[in-house]
């Protein structure tokens, strides 16, 4: 098998560090297709086709710009997975088990999700995380407790910071360029695609790797899971790798929508205090607020 690596660059080139570190770490053939987007001329759809189109290879790795791969032979692992399962459409390293029938496309759920990422330190946002030290100074940090000691485990969604698809499959998928046009919901609209060709999507719990970005919610994402949302409500809720009832689904349908209404609500205050009318009205305050601190 040889892999075909696909990253939408920010910049003309990929940084020095990050092709040593694959060619150190990858331990199989491959190659490495770079659309360059430093002049914004393509939506993350159109890069992924692009590279599709020029790939020779058996198995696409779409990944981010900005990892840092801490596991060796990590190409043998993605080899492994889909010669092993041929079923198998899409490996990521992020993934959630479930798709609420609501637009929030989130993988963000700790408690019914698989992650297992490497970071600085350890950290602990639901009583379900995990962490563990590795060799190498690091720890690996996430939620794998639905793993049950399984290498790849079934999912509804894999985040797209790095995932893998098999040539076949795409064969008979793309990314979706007619219904959106930015940078989000890539992966759950290619995960929803897998999965309604009867394909199975999954998590790898074996490779570890660093991202250096964090994602931040914008008014693009929610406008992307609307559009999500219009195109795959009927097939939704979807449940994948774990057990839930349907209150426990419906439950989580109104968590998602909360959380979503918290972010929408986070969004617009920082648009507020990006306003001119807020910086003068501040300005107009201050003296009113030096004289209540200093009676």
């Amino acid at each position: 098998m040889k892999l075909s690596l696909i990253t939408c660059s920010r910049t003309n080139r990929l940084p020095e560090d990050l092709r040593q570190n694959v060619e150190n770490t990858i331990g199989c053939e491959y190659e490495w297709i770079v659309i360059d987007n430093s002049s914004h001329q393509y939506n993350i759809f159109q890069a992924y086709n692009n590279g599709i189109g020029q790939a020779t290879g058996d198995i696409f790795c779409f990944m981010h710009d900005d990892l840092l791969y801490h596991t060796d032979n990590w190409g043998l692992i993605v080899e492994k997975a889909f010669r092993d399962n041929s079923k198998l459409a899409l490996l990521g390293v992020v993934g959630a088990h479930l798709f609420v029938n609501a637009p929030t496309p989130m993988w963000q759920f700790q408690h019914i999700s698989t992650v297992r990422i490497w970071s600085k330190k350890p950290i602990c946002e639901s009583p379900f995380d995990q962490h563990g030290i590795l060799p190498d100074g690091g720890y690996w940090s996430g939620n794998t407790a639905f793993a049950e000691g399984k290498k790849n485990v079934p999912a509804a969604n894999i985040d797209g910071l790095w995932m893998c698809g098999r040539r076949e499959c795409f064969e008979q998928m793309q990314f979706d360029e007619q219904t959106f046009d930015g940078f989000h919901c890539y992966d759950a609209d290619i995960s929803m695609q897998a999965l309604e060709n009867g394909w199975d999507v999954m998590v790898n719990t074996e490779i570890l790797i660093e991202h250096f970005s964090d994602s931040i919610l914008t008014p693009d994402y929610f406008r992307a899971a609307d559009q999500w949302y219009g195109k795959w409500k009927d097939c939704l809720p979807i449940v994948r790798g774990v057990e839930l009832d349907a209150r426990m689904v419906e439950t989580l349908k109104f968590y998602t929508l909360d959380a979503r209404r918290y972010e929408e609500a986070l969004i617009e205050n920082r648009r507020l205090r990006n306003t001119h009318a807020y910086r003068l009205g501040k300005k107009l305050l201050k003296p009113i607020s030096w004289l209540r601190h200093n009676k």
